[in-house]
C-alpha cells in the first residue's frame, strides 16, 4: 500500500499589481509548480515551507496564512502517487532572479495573466493560473485532481 505525501507549498506574488507568481521547474523547463516540499514527521507545515525555501533558494521567507489545499493522485515514473499539498502565502523582498541551490531545479517569475498554454508551460495544478485570485481571496480553496469520479 502506498503512502500519502504531505507537501507545503508557497504562493509568492510580486509586482505593483501582484502580477507575477513564483514557480519552480526542473532544469529542462518541461513543467512548473509552486515551490515547496515535503513536510517531515513532527514538523510544522509553515516551518517546513520556510525550511524548503531556505534549502532550495537560500532565502529566508515569511510564511503566512493557509490559502488552499490541493489533493492530487497521479502516476510518476510508473509509481502511483497521492499528495496533499497545503498552499501558504509567502513573502520576501523578492529578487528578479530567485537563485536555486539545487542543480536539478530552477525558479522563475510567470505573469499571472498568462495561462500555461500561452507560456508553453505545463503548470501544476492545471487550474493554478486561473485561480490565483481565488487563492488570495481569504477563503481556503480546496481542489482535487486525478481521483476517480466515485472517490467522494
Amino acid at each position: 500500500m502506498g503512502k500519502i505525501e504531505l507537501i507545503a507549498r508557497g504562493v509568492a506574488l510580486r509586482g505593483s499589481h501582484r502580477q507575477q507568481v513564483l514557480l519552480c521547474s526542473p532544469t529542462d523547463g518541461s513543467y512548473a509548480y509552486l515551490p515547496g516540499g515535503h513536510v517531515e514527521f513532527g514538523e510544522d507545515t509553515r516551518a517546513a515551507l520556510a525550511r524548503e525555501m531556505r534549502e532550495e533558494t537560500g532565502l529566508e521567507v515569511s510564511v503566512g496564512c493557509l490559502l488552499g489545499v490541493w489533493e492530487a493522485a497521479f502516476v510518476q515514473d510508473g509509481k502511483q502517487r497521492h499528495e496533499v499539498n497545503l498552499m501558504f502565502h509567502m513573502e520576501h523582498a523578492w529578487p528578479d532572479e530567485v537563485p536555486s541551490m539545487e542543480p536539478d531545479i530552477r525558479f522563475r517569475w510567470v505573469d499571472t495573466g498568462e495561462s500555461g498554454l500561452s507560456t508553453g508551460l505545463r503548470v501544476y495544478p492545471g487550474w493554478l493560473m486561473d485561480r490565483l485570485d481565488d487563492l488570495q481571496s481569504g477563503r481556503v480553496l480546496h481542489a482535487a485532481e486525478g481521483f476517480p469520479a466515485d472517490a467522494g
